[in-house]
């Protein structure tokens, strides 16, 4: 019995070390970029214009919810989300995609923003993913995909902070009306790393010696 259990331990280990030595793994940091819950769990929200969940035809681009930023007021309108601390590196590349459809008249946009943060939170990059405001006539009734790969800071310790911002500007006639779903900040990250993987082989072969001095 001995023997089967150094078998299985063995190959347990050896398992949780090749997971700790593999590269990395693609990974969207956002959380419930989907929009899936059916609320704006994992999101904050701020600014005074309308902000909801849509559901039914036109809801959701591949499930059943998406995001709905509607704005008709000269300011802003933001949902946003701090993800991937201590999970970069300083200057990696990260690729930014969302699904959109919308309407946009008379100064409406859709600005697309990404802040590097130290592990004080003092933001080290300052970026408008894509170089400006986006998508200033949306097609209301098919769903576009944006995707743009970019960089992140010098100093990532704290992570980022993805802002999606819906504006107006001063003209009365102004509509911003974005419907956003899919919603992916997607990195490399480490998948085990190496010392967590050796600390589990470690606790393995500790529960082995222990059951081997209940045996004798």
């Amino acid at each position: 019995m001995f023997k089967k259990i150094s078998q299985s331990v063995a190959v347990s280990g050896a398992l949780l070390l090749a997971a700790g030595s593999s590269q990395a793994a693609i990974t969207n940091l956002v959380s419930n970029g989907g929009f899936e819950t059916g609320d704006f769990s994992s999101w904050a929200q701020e600014g005074g214009a309308t902000q909801s969940i849509t559901s039914g035809i036109g809801g959701g681009a591949y499930g059943s919810f998406s995001a709905e930023l509607s704005n008709t007021s000269p300011a802003g309108n933001i949902i946003k989300q701090d993800i991937g601390a201590g999970l970069l590196t300083a200057g990696q590349s990260v690729e930014v995609s969302l699904d959109y459809r919308g309407v946009a008249e008379a100064g409406g946009v859709l600005f697309v923003e990404l802040f590097s943060l130290d592990a004080n939170n003092a933001v080290t990059k300052t970026e408008i993913v894509g170089g400006g405001p986006l998508f200033p006539a949306a097609n209301a009734d098919s769903w576009s995909n944006f995707s743009f790969t970019t960089t992140v800071g010098p100093d990532v310790e704290g992570g980022l902070t993805l802002v999606l911002n819906a504006p107006c500007g001063a003209a009365a006639s102004c509509v911003s009306n974005y419907i956003l779903d899919n919603v992916s900040v997607a990195a490399d990250v480490a998948a085990v790393p190496v010392p967590a993987a050796a600390w589990l082989f470690g606790s393995a072969l500790l529960g082995l010696v222990g059951i081997r001095k209940k045996q004798s």
